[in-house]
């Protein structure tokens, strides 16, 4: 799951971004800082429309030597910096999170040893872990998650340390099949013939990469696969200088079986040159342009995709390239037949050169753009304008039968939101007209904010403010949370109580299966009363909402001691009295 960055503070931290994995360098400079914020983009499975669907959360760095993870105001886990060393990643995928813990034993307060286990969602994954040497040093046999693990991407890594180094042969373990691996040989550099996984492996998405490493580089001919077995692409690398070379097809970021996007050109001294064309289902033309033949920036008129372009969401970008950076008008369009780019109305706006360096762009003026992951289920909106790339003043939310159904305003420093706003659901659709309606300052959400949906509130809660001692922007009190839509007026939705952001005590778990069906209690359980360093942490006996078949959804009935599933779980099937989408 990829994740990208944007400070929220002053404080010019040292981060990198590499391969999809941030590194901190030295760690210690951020703790002894101001807190500081990153917002992070991830992606997350969406049970309604079958996909990954793009997300958000945040990192926070105390004063205290925290590393907090919150998401619209809810902690949904704290680690001690302490148990960090200076190398250390923090975690970016959500549901690892939520839902991910490491269990074994610190010396040194930070220096980890001996036996370690995993637990996914309460149950200890059997087999899986390692151990540390007493230097604190991964050694032996190591059966380890993914970087990108989730419940879509249950794959593990298998193979041994030594000083804390991998070598020898590790393979990649996908439903008790090997599907990938190779060798690697000093200092931890792959050697030899390897086939590596996608950085967004997921069930939908088995893409692997087969070809061969000389210390640690790529060289010669490397095929792209779907599944094992079918080549969708690829490419040669230079065996001197290991840069791409000639002819590639390459895959889109999220390709998947749905939104099977490609990219054909040529490389020169791995830089792009030349025409660049982008298929759909490795036949159609829909899109492209030009790079020049010097630093691979882009040139002249491109037509381009959404970053969630797919079979149900075919939006498309025309516009200009000067320098690389986007200029004069941009046109959006959304059509349901990638054949024809047509739609009914074109939306989009300008780019300005800036007054004192023409290699820097910005939207400016009034904007008409569509909402993150618009589909024919989800099509939104948004009219506003910007000021030098910055969005400011009113901003309208529309459906796609042009009413006005949200918005509100941003501050004159830009992008910042202020005052009362409606803000839409990321699962609003024609079925589940879920909004929020309540109050920003300075960017936050504070006081109450409420929860409708079809015109009627269904929950809400308190978010912390100026006025008491406490964090802004943080959830703290009473909460009727909406968790779950699952056809039209039935939903599932969590109430209970939230301390300075962190839940506690008794949680309930309410299921609405039709409009004129009552409220029914179909499960819960409690949390630690008090607020724990590690986070919110379950306790008791807890009846868990798992997920839906097609008429059914489903519960599991069990026992939680310390955050940890012990004794028998019972699965339970409940029939779904509404089958509306």
């Amino acid at each position: 799951m990829g994740i990208i960055l944007s400070e929220n503070s002053n404080k010019k931290s040292k981060i990198n971004l590499i391969n999809n994995d941030q590194q901190i360098d030295p760690l210690i400079e951020i703790f002894d800082s101001n807190p500081t914020i990153y917002d992070c983009d991830c992606q997350i499975w969406n049970v309604n429309q079958q996909r990954l669907l793009k997300n958000r959360f945040q990192i926070q760095f105390t004063k205290k030597k925290q590393i907090r993870y919150i998401q619209d105001g809810e902690i949904l886990r704290r680690d001690q910096g302490e148990n960090f060393n200076l190398s250390s990643q923090w975690l970016t995928n959500l549901e690892q999170i939520q839902y991910l813990k490491w269990f074994g034993k610190y010396v040194d307060g930070y220096k980890k040893i001996g036996k370690w286990e995993i637990y996914w969602r309460g149950d200890i994954l059997q087999e899986i872990g390692g151990y540390y040497s007493n230097n604190g040093q991964k050694q032996g046999l190591w059966n380890e998650l993914i970087k990108n693990y989730s419940s879509q991407a249950q794959v593990f890594e298998i193979g041994e340390y030594y000083k804390d180094l991998k070598y020898g042969t590790w393979n990649y373990v996908y439903k008790n099949n090997i599907i990938g691996g190779g060798s690697y040989i000093s200092q931890g550099q792959k050697n030899g013939k390897w086939i590596n996984l996608s950085n967004r492996f997921w069930k939908k998405s088995q893409i692997t990469y087969s070809g061969e490493y000389k210390n640690g580089k790529k060289v010669g001919v490397w095929d792209t696969l779907c599944n094992g077995k079918y080549i969708i692409g690829g490419g040669s690398y230079d065996s001197e200088n290991f840069v791409k070379i000639g002819k590639w097809i390459e895959l889109s970021l999220d390709y998947w079986e749905k939104s099977q996007v490609i990219y054909v050109g040529e490389y020169r001294y791995g830089r792009k040159i030349g025409a660049w064309n982008i298929l759909y289902n490795g036949k159609q033309i829909i899109g492209g342009g030009s790079y020049d033949y010097m630093d691979e920036l882009k040139i002249g008129k491109w037509i381009e995709l959404s970053t969630d372009y797919w079979e149900r969401s075919q939006v498309i970008y025309f516009g200009q390239y000067k320098n690389g950076k986007k200029v004069k008008r941009w046109d959006i369009l959304y059509t349901e037949n990638s054949e024809d780019y047509m739609s009914d109305e074109i939306f989009g706006g300008l780019y300005e050169e800036d007054n004192h360096n023409e290699n820097i762009t910005y939207k400016q003026g009034i904007w008409t753009e569509l909402s993150d992951g618009f589909w024919e289920g989800f099509q939104l909106i948004y009219k506003g304008e910007y000021n030098k790339g910055k969005k400011i003043g009113r901003w309208d939310i529309f459906n796609e039968e042009k009413q006005k159904i949200g918005g509100g305003s941003y501050d004159i420093r830009g992008s910042i939101k202020s005052g009362m706003w409606i803000e839409v659901s990321d699962q609003y659709s024609w079925g589940s007209k879920v909004t929020y309606f309540g109050e920003y300052e300075n960017g936050k959400k504070v006081g109450r904010w409420d929860i409708t949906a079809w015109g009627k509130q269904i929950g809400g809660g308190s978010y912390n403010d100026k006025g008491r001692m406490v964090e802004i922007g943080i959830k703290d009190g009473r909460w009727t949370e909406v968790k779950e839509v699952f056809g039209q007026h039935s939903y599932i939705t969590y109430n209970g109580e939230y301390k300075n952001g962190q839940k506690i005590g008794r949680w309930d778990i309410i299921c609405r299966k039709a409009d004129n069906k009552s409220f029914q209690k179909i499960g819960g359980g409690s949390y630690n009363d008090q607020e724990n360093q590690e986070g919110p942490i379950k306790i008791g006996n807890w009846i868990e909402f798992s997920g839906f078949t097609k008429y059914q959804y489903i519960t599991l009935e069990g026992e939680y001691k310390n955050g940890k599933k012990v004794g028998v779980w019972n699965e339970q099937t409940n029939l779904r009295m509404n089958y509306d989408y």
